[in-house]
């Protein structure tokens, strides 16, 4: 019975039915009220005497209390209130895509700044590791010694001769000694960033120990295919010479590392290192 009920009562949603029943009541409520409150004054009302009146009322105006609710309550149900339902759902949706650019936008202006706050942390650290001063008071470099932090390609690894990619705004392996030398990589970080000496000499006895026990005598090191170093016969004056290891004068049992031939890209040293490290410079924000 309950099921009944309910789908009888479903029924009335449709929007036409809906819409001239509701047109019938309003234009006939004034029988419709007293009708409804006859039984709670039956002794001066008469129900049945309200019906009647009302369903006279109904016979002689047929046309102001039937059929045109029934027509006026039609077209609306057809007509107007898809067009109403249409615009309301267009204004919801407006709306909602305006909340969620609005979100969206907030979400995107928070990451923003996030970002842009790792870069100035990211950079500040890149400042500090590219200064020279710092790894000559830790006794790594010599005076004069310059170098400078680059992205590398995945393969790149310390004591590679590298040249700075421009499109891939990186550096590479160098395949030959005509290309633009920049110079010996001499830290590997995260990320594929590395720390290239473009001139001067390393004392770095960690770093000249990653030389084979043979190969940290006096020797020229000159570039292979491979972009690798290989160390050759000192004073061989070979054409791919690069840098030399001799002995420190000051100490024989340290040995010293001073480039020949690097730093011919000077385009790429002089870059922002904001350049050098995000490839931009700034990021910029769109509301939408």
């Amino acid at each position: 019975m309950k099921d009944f009920f309910t789908a009888f009562l479903e029924r009335f949603k449709h929007p036409i039915l809906y819409s001239v029943i509701t047109a019938l009541v309003v234009h006939n409520f004034d029988q419709i009220y007293y009708l409804a409150i006859s039984p709670f004054h039956y002794t001066d009302m008469k129900p049945y005497d309200v019906m009647k009146r009302f369903i006279d009322l109904l016979a002689d105006q047929r046309c102001e209390r039937v059929w045109e609710p029934i027509i006026l309550g039609g077209i609306f149900g057809t007509l107007i209130l898809p067009i109403v339902d249409v615009f309301y759902s267009t204004l919801i949706a407006f709306a909602m895509s305006i909340k969620e650019k609005g979100v969206n936008w907030s979400k995107k202006s928070s990451w923003s700044i996030k970002i842009n706050d790792a870069r100035q942390i990211g950079q500040c650290l890149a400042e500090s590791w590219e200064d020279s001063e710092l790894w000559i008071g830790m006794d790594k470099l010599t005076f004069g010694s310059k170098c400078y932090l680059f992205r590398c390609s995945p393969h790149v690894t310390i004591r590679d001769v590298v040249v700075y990619n421009k499109k891939n705004n990186r550096v590479e392996h160098a395949s030959g000694i005509n290309d633009k030398l920049l110079g010996i990589v001499y830290q590997v970080f995260y990320l594929n960033l590395a720390l290239v000496v473009t001139e001067g000499t390393i004392i770095d006895s960690n770093f000249i120990n990653t030389f084979k026990k043979g190969d940290r005598e006096n020797a020229d090191l000159n570039l292979a295919s491979s972009g690798k170093l290989r160390a050759g016969n000192l004073g061989t004056n070979d054409s791919n010479l690069i840098a030399t290891i001799k002995s420190l004068p000051s100490d024989k049992t340290r040995k010293e590392i001073t480039l020949v031939k690097s730093n011919l890209d000077i385009e790429a040293v002089t870059l922002p290192i904001e350049k050098r490290l995000f490839g931009e410079v700034e990021v910029k924000l769109g509301l939408f």
